[in-house]
């Protein structure tokens, strides 16, 4: 009789290997506690012209509590992205999701081991990344992609150009500027 292994078995295992002892796996209950309480929530707004965006929006936290809740929610970021790692590589040696035979398992693991460990990436030299740079060509490709029209780019709130783009709020005028210029609304 074949033995199986489960996913979550299968997920383990390449886990460590990837990550080592980076690996989340998963939460406290006191973390799980703290996001369900207090993490940021997207909310609908209605903008000027009638559009209905949604932003996260997130409530005041007790002082006592921000410095946890911030931890959690890097952790459940992270701990995302490596459950996504996780899986695409057993997706990539073609491993059933539900559960595959264990010896098979096995020597897939030991035949990529080596290629799984984690290697220590030497930090990047170098000027620092342009930001700016990278914000016109998001605007850009927005317009060009028709995902906003120039009137829209022209119209949306800072609030919300911060939060589409992840940059400050200096910055993201210039790029708009920048995008406008060159564009006709």
């Amino acid at each position: 009789m074949k033995q199986t292994v489960s996913l979550d078995e299968m997920r383990q295992r390449v886990a460590r290997l990837i990550f080592g002892d980076d690996w989340i796996g998963g939460l406290t209950d006191e973390q799980y506690e703290l996001l369900r309480a207090h993490s940021p929530k997207a909310q609908p707004i209605v903008r000027s012209d009638g559009s209905t965006v949604h932003v996260e929006h997130v409530k005041r936290c007790p002082t006592r509590i921000a410095e946890k809740l911030d931890r959690a929610i890097g952790r459940q970021a992270r701990m995302g992205a490596q459950y996504v790692t996780v899986d695409s590589w057993i997706e990539d040696q073609g491993l059933p999701v539900a559960s595959t035979d264990r010896k098979k398992f096995n020597e897939i693991v030991r035949s990529q081991a080596e290629s799984l460990r984690l290697v220590p990436v030497e930090r990047r030299r170098g000027p620092p990344p342009q930001i700016l740079l990278r914000v016109i060509a998001a605007m850009k490709g927005d317009i060009s992609g028709g995902l906003l029209s120039p009137h829209d780019l022209d119209a949306m709130p800072d609030k919300e150009l911060e939060f589409r783009y992840q940059a400050k709020r200096e910055r993201v005028r210039a790029a708009r500027r920048a995008v406008l210029a060159k564009t006709e609304i």
